[in-house]
């Protein structure tokens, strides 16, 4: 069986037959005859099925992100700062001078080589004591006992001790530079209560470093050196102190 080559709207009305299962349709318009071409191929029909299912193929979408590209801050343009016009007529600032505080003033050292010496004056000399009895202190060994009144010697007997007894010139001798620079001698005599021979001497300076009234039994700046004997008469100490009370 051979096919001829069939116009679109000839082919149409062939399918809308065969979907209406052979009933006739009238056409409202005749059909033009199309002459044969001398040239058909004939077309041979394949037994291709029909596809069953169409199987769709989702393509990913591209997403595109959109990257926000940060726009530049303006830089601030830092403002000149505006100069002050100075008053021509203003003086400069006067320096204050700084004034250092004045050194404490030293006590100057009493001319004495021991009576009247304040207990530092002293001490640079003997050094600290070595026994302190309720304020009745020993020097060197025991060779001196000291006792202060309003911080100055006021008391000072020197020690020999039964052992290296002395004469009393000997002893006045030992004891003589531990007297103030303007010391003079008053007078001697005998101490009525103890007996032991006494030299009383007198200093305008010492006067003025004890109050009068601890210079008992004498005038303001009187002194005395009162020499404890033995039973043989030999000094066992010598003692000096303000006043005049053996």
């Amino acid at each position: 069986m051979h096919w001829r080559v069939m116009t679109w709207g000839a082919l149409l009305t062939l399918l809308a037959l065969t979907a209406c299962g052979g009933a006739a349709i009238t056409p409202t318009t005749k059909a033009t005859a199309i002459p044969p071409s001398p040239s058909a191929v004939p077309i041979t029909p394949t037994n291709t099925p029909w596809p069953t299912s169409v199987t769709y193929t989702q393509v990913p979408s591209t997403t595109i992100s959109s990257t926000a590209v940060p726009t530049a801050k303006p830089t601030a343009t830092p403002s000149l700062p505006t100069a002050t016009a100075r008053p021509t007529n203003i003086p400069p600032p006067t320096a204050v001078p700084t004034i250092a505080p004045a050194p404490p003033t030293a006590v100057p050292r009493y001319a004495s080589g021991g009576l009247g010496l304040i207990q530092a004056d002293w001490e640079n000399t003997y050094g600290k004591p070595n026994r302190d009895n309720s304020g009745v202190k020993s020097y060197a060994n025991d060779q001196y006992v000291i006792i202060y009144l309003e911080g100055r010697v006021s008391h000072l007997e020197r020690v020999w001790g039964d052992r290296d007894t002395k004469t009393q010139a000997f002893a006045l001798g030992a004891v003589t530079p531990h007297f103030p620079r303007d010391a003079k001698k008053v007078e001697s005599y005998i101490s009525p209560r103890s007996g032991n021979p006494v030299d009383r001497f007198h200093s305008d300076s010492l006067a003025s470093l004890f109050p009068a009234a601890n210079f008992v039994g004498g005038e303001p700046g009187d002194f005395i050196v009162i020499y404890r004997m033995n039973t043989a008469g030999r000094v066992t100490s010598a003692v000096v102190g303000i006043g005049n009370n053996p």
